[in-house]
């Protein structure tokens, strides 16, 4: 459809093309009024232009360049004919960007709530689209996700065929060990993206319901998406624990437990809590986003040494309860060829005798077994509770806090068995000064 013309424009071959008009139909029913002025159209407020060229903006599609996020925000003039190179937004936090970005977020406020005043104003869409400008955000295509059997591969860390975003937030260098599944509590990318820059949070992958999937950086380029958390570590777990460097985040847009009363739900337990009243019911997860998020996990480990595919809430456990029991993280470790780690490796050491192992991570929950001394044990994940849970009593200012209680695995088992009290093991995973206060 396109010929590059050189460096830093592009030309349309046919203006005429039937398909070209078909786009700029569909674009302007998915913008509604806003998009009757073109995607050029000067907003007076804002004092922004779209991030299209212009002449991509008159058909209504998008040029190569942007379907391969090389494009981006344009401050000034409308582009010439033939377009030209958008100038990159600058991705700091510092300085006039900040400023810049919290006057448009104040005005983005003012927009929307002025709208609901008034239903003749264009819907809700219009200001959510003048905000992800403000922010840098790449353009949110409208393509297909990728067709069932469609291969993929990664290149310069980058995966083939799918668009990119670009967050607020920035990472660190990495090499990608482990990946983590997510759910967004949201709908949509775009309420997603929203959420995730006014708290500087990232993923590396946001996949939609229907199937398409957005990449926000390099896979060898950390994103903010564990918090707190800890997995079959080695040892030093200290309260301010993370597995983000190292880790992949895939997230997928559903609302869990908290689903809306229109959405498809099934039953469910959560391995680490099954007996929470208010989390029995989980929204499920369509069928095309599942298959692109397998496809996904697979060229990531075919690509890079990963070690395990976790959820959520297994590194993070009652702190977090993301993905969730209808989510298949087994199938997506059997795509790993090499066996996985099972744990801190230690054992048990009780002045009676015994270890009660527990369904839950508290003394008031039920009894699945006894353990004898010496029984060998594998802690995978030290569970998260309130401050008054802390094992140190001094320990402030986190939204959550190391317990005395652990995931552990029994008889070379890679799967949770139960909880214990690491204050009945030989050993834990624990740096000496927070070990010292079990």
């Amino acid at each position: 459809m396109y010929r590059r013309g050189g460096p830093g424009f592009c030309r349309l071959a046919d203006r005429q093309n039937a398909a070209q008009r078909t786009g700029r139909r569909q674009r302007a029913e998915h913008l509604g009024p806003a998009a009757e002025h073109g995607p050029d159209h000067r907003d007076g407020r804002d004092d922004h232009f779209c991030r299209f060229h212009s002449a991509c903006a008159r058909q209504g599609v998008q040029c190569r360049g942007h379907r391969e996020g090389r494009l981006r925000l344009r401050r000034g003039p409308p582009a010439g004919r033939h377009g030209g190179l958008h100038r990159q937004h600058r991705r700091r936090s510092g300085g006039r960007t900040r400023a810049v970005v919290a006057q448009h977020r104040e005005r983005h406020r003012h927009d929307r709530g002025r709208q609901e005043d008034h239903p003749e104003n264009p819907g809700p869409l219009a200001p959510d689209l003048r905000h992800e400008q403000t922010i840098g955000m790449a353009a949110l295509p409208e393509e297909r996700p990728l067709s069932r059997g469609e291969t993929m591969s990664i290149t310069n860390h980058w995966i083939d065929g799918i668009d990119r975003i670009n967050l607020l937030h920035n990472g660190a260098n990495q090499t990608p060990r482990l990946v983590v599944i997510h759910y967004s509590v949201t709908n949509t990318v775009a309420a997603a993206v929203e959420a995730l820059n006014s708290q500087r949070l990232s993923y590396h992958i946001l996949i939609e319901k229907d199937g398409e999937a957005f990449q926000t950086r390099r896979f060898t380029e950390s994103a903010a998406h564990p918090g707190l958390s800890n997995w079959k570590a080695a040892g030093n777990v200290g309260l301010g624990h993370s597995v983000q460097l190292g880790s992949v985040g895939i997230c997928l847009m559903n609302k869990g437990f908290d689903f809306d009363a229109s959405s498809p739900n099934a039953p469910g337990q959560l391995i680490y809590n099954p007996d929470d009243p208010s989390m029995q019911r989980w929204e499920t997860y369509p069928r095309p986003q599942l298959a692109a998020c397998k496809r996904i996990v697979r060229d990531i480990i075919d690509t890079y040494d990963i070690q395990e595919v976790v959820g959520h809430h297994d590194i993070a456990i009652m702190g977090k309860f993301d993905p969730g029991p209808l989510f298949d993280i087994a199938g997506l470790n059997v795509l790993i060829a090499s066996a996985p780690r099972l744990g801190f490796r230690t054992t048990v050491r009780s002045p009676d005798g015994r270890l009660r192992l527990r369904r839950g991570p508290s003394a008031e929950t039920a009894v699945v077994a006894e353990l004898q001394n010496g029984r060998e044990v594998h802690v995978r994940s030290i569970a998260y509770g309130p401050r008054s849970h802390c094992i140190d009593p001094n320990a402030s200012g986190r939204k959550r806090y190391l317990t005395r209680w652990a995931s552990v695995g029994i008889d070379g088992a890679d799967r949770h068995a139960g909880f214990v009290n690491m204050k009945f093991l030989a050993a834990t995973p624990l740096t000496a000064s927070l070990a010292a206060f079990l």
